[in-house]
């Protein structure tokens, strides 16, 4: 999909038109994680060679099998970005179109998490998960914070689509800013109260 992720104003910025104060930036498009393409491994392996980080997108559903994350932290990895979309198993594989892989994804941010990784956890904000908005940043704060080596290892983004793979869907399910924002606002404000990063 096409997204754009979302910037949320500083909580010292307290004007009513800032509650939310929804900025579109870092636009992007992305598609299949990386790790399911062997042509990645080896570009993976000669940047890790010449001493430079690499950061990874993808769905972390093979983090969790440790031959795969030690292969990824030896070619250089060291932060994932990771496509967590909702709390709910169900409304994950009806965006993912992976049915069955919530709970593997889930193992693999722990994985990554405990290897030293940074992880940032993106979720696509629109029709269906708006409604899950919050329990979504309860869970990370429950299931994946105790994980984290230090503050700012985990951090969380939410990213507004502009299109889809298919233009149907994405008509169906793309919310308008305004019925956005109130549910975005209770996400941010658990995950701030738990100190986690949340931004762009």
């Amino acid at each position: 999909p096409q997204t754009n992720r979302i910037a949320v104003a500083a909580p010292k910025d307290r004007r009513p038109s800032s509650a939310l104060n929804v900025l579109l930036c870092q636009n992007g498009t992305s598609g299949p994680a990386p790790s399911q393409w062997p042509a990645k491994q080896p570009s993976r392996r000669a940047t890790g060679t010449h001493g430079l980080p690499v950061f990874l997108q993808s769905n972390a559903i093979r983090l969790g099998q440790p031959h795969v994350l030690e292969a990824l932290l030896a070619a250089g990895v060291r932060g994932v970005l990771a496509s967590y979309h909702s709390a709910d198993a169900a409304v994950s594989d009806a965006l993912t179109l992976a049915p069955g892989t919530h709970a593997r994804t889930e193992a693999g941010i722990r994985a990554a998490l405990q290897a030293g990784l940074t992880v940032d956890l993106n979720a696509v904000v629109e029709r269906r998960t708006l409604p899950g908005l919050a329990a979504r940043s309860e869970h990370i704060v429950a299931a994946f914070q105790p994980h984290a080596r230090e503050k700012a290892q985990l951090t969380v983004g939410f990213a507004y689509p502009t299109d889809y793979f298919d233009s149907a869907v994405y008509r169906a399910h793309v919310a308008p800013l305004d019925d956005v924002a109130a549910p975005l606002a209770q996400a941010v404000a658990i995950l701030r109260a738990a100190d986690i990063p949340v931004g762009p």
